[in-house]
């Protein structure tokens, strides 16, 4: 089990938070719906289950080793721009392994 922390706001090439209306643009909600929009892979209720997870996290959250993979398969195959994949692929490689602050 490791944690991450996808409730942050995407940023421009400048550190800038990006920004829709008035809003910013959070990654939480930008893979979320990326993973329930995403063709089904092994088991759609899972991945369901995964894209509600982080849609409602508050902040760290637990997320399992197949989660992971599944992020990084189903961000790796999206249509998301490297700005925002490359965000959530960083956010994935400063994991903390068993919430106690030492990475993977």
């Amino acid at each position: 089990m490791k944690t991450v922390n996808f409730t942050v706001a995407i940023t421009d090439l400048k550190g800038k938070k990006m920004v829709q209306g008035k809003d910013e643009v959070m990654m939480n909600q930008i893979l979320a719906n990326t993973i329930s929009m995403a063709k089904a892979k092994k088991n759609p209720v899972g991945q369901l289950d995964l894209a509600l997870k982080i849609y409602n996290s508050k902040k760290e959250m637990v997320i399992e080793e197949a989660e992971i993979e599944i992020v990084k398969l189903v961000v790796s195959e999206a249509q998301l721009s490297s700005l925002v994949a490359g965000q959530i692929l960083k956010a994935l490689e400063g994991v903390k392994k068993d919430g106690k602050g030492s990475k993977k």
